[in-house]
């Protein structure tokens, strides 16, 4: 280490899918990038390393993918515009009184 450098705290997170196979995050600011690698039982099995240019990008394929994945799993309104969506439409009028 040199002068006032201080040791970078390193952000990670790990994900376990259902066959016990793991995806670690890590980021590693003093490279900038992103590795992601895989792993099965101790052992990594392979690694990619991500630009942080292209993390955003990735993100975004995630956000949109949680979207659709929220869209799919809500509720939909009765035929003639039951009380689902009543609570909304009142909130929106609220809101844009306020704002008017």
């Amino acid at each position: 280490m040199v002068g006032n450098e201080r040791p970078t705290r390193v952000a990670r997170e790990l994900f376990i899918d259902e066959r016990d196979t793991g995806l670690r995050v890590t980021w590693h600011p003093e490279r900038e990038f992103v590795v992601l690698s895989v792993w099965r039982d101790d052992v990594c099995t392979g690694t990619f390393r991500l630009p942080i240019e292209d993390v955003p990008r990735l993100s975004a394929l995630l956000a949109s993918v949680t979207g659709h994945w929220i869209a799919a799993r809500r509720p939909r309104p009765a035929a003639g515009g039951g009380q689902e969506g009543s609570w909304l439409r009142a909130v929106l009028q609220r809101f844009r009184r306020l704002s008017a």
